[in-house]
């Protein structure tokens, strides 16, 4: 089992990516679940790197349909970690109503929005890395191939995205 700080209890595994992982846990201090985001195992350096040029990119942006991220901590083996919202809700597979669409379509363009004007691309905009706050509102996660918009190297992907 995964081995944590005292100050949270691990719940379940959530996902695990190409070059991280993602738990629900028990934030005691702040007296709810939370997701935490940590390098896969056998990740390099450049996980690492990425995992805390997210968690800072999301703490400057502080969107409300950016994922929210709370705290950078130090797992007990020394892996770096950070915990953000746990929205769980995932995006629903299939084909969307357009009412829906139109309904929290406007959330995720803005927040796509707030990232281009920055000088930013997302880089890995797919129904996977999307879910919904409990009133509705369509929130874009996982900021792991954020870079800027002239180096983005396309190694992200639009799948499943259709007009």
């Amino acid at each position: 089992m995964l081995a944590l700080p005292p100050r949270y209890a691990f719940r379940s595994s959530l996902a695990t990516g190409g070059s991280a992982c993602v738990d629900a846990v028990f934030d005691h201090a702040r007296g709810e679940a939370v997701a935490l985001k940590r390098p896969r195992p056998e990740a390099g350096e450049a996980a690492r790197a990425a995992l805390a040029r997210e968690f800072w990119a999301l703490t400057a942006f502080a969107h409300p349909h950016l994922v929210a991220a709370h705290d950078f901590l130090t797992l007990p083996d020394g892996t770096p970690a950070f915990t953000m919202a746990w929205l769980p809700t995932p995006f629903p597979a299939g084909p969307q109503p357009e009412a829906a669409i139109r309904g929290w379509l406007p959330g995720l363009l803005d927040a796509l929005g707030a990232l281009h004007r920055a000088g930013l691309v997302h880089g890995d905009l797919r129904a996977e890395n999307l879910a919904f706050t409990a009133d509705g509102a369509c929130v874009l996660l996982d900021l792991g191939h954020l870079a800027p918009a002239g180096a983005w190297d396309g190694a992200g992907s639009l799948a499943g995205l259709t007009t």
